[in-house]
């Protein structure tokens, strides 16, 4: 599978990854319930309406790391801490 840089900012109208604190995480058991769910959606056939779905969706998905997320350690403009590469 090749993975390709796309500019997700044009491609939904509620695209918020630039608000999102660098020092912002949520659980990894979180992260991977919504995999998983996400899994089992696609392998019985889900598919998105349109691209306004995908976008309600996405603010959706903001909304509940907004109300979840916690902060750890300082946010650095880069989005990388020291120590780490």
């Amino acid at each position: 599978m090749e993975i390709r840089k796309v500019d997700l900012s044009k491609v939904f109208s509620r695209y918020k990854e630039e608000e999102i604190p660098t020092n912002w995480y949520i659980s990894a058991r979180d992260t991977y319930s919504l995999f998983a769910w996400t899994l089992n959606e696609w392998s019985k056939g889900s598919k998105l309406r349109d691209n306004k779905t995908a976008s309600k969706m996405l603010y959706e998905l903001w909304e509940y790391i907004e109300e979840t997320a916690f902060a750890h350690g300082e946010e650095h403009e880069d989005g990388i801490k020291e120590g780490n590469s």
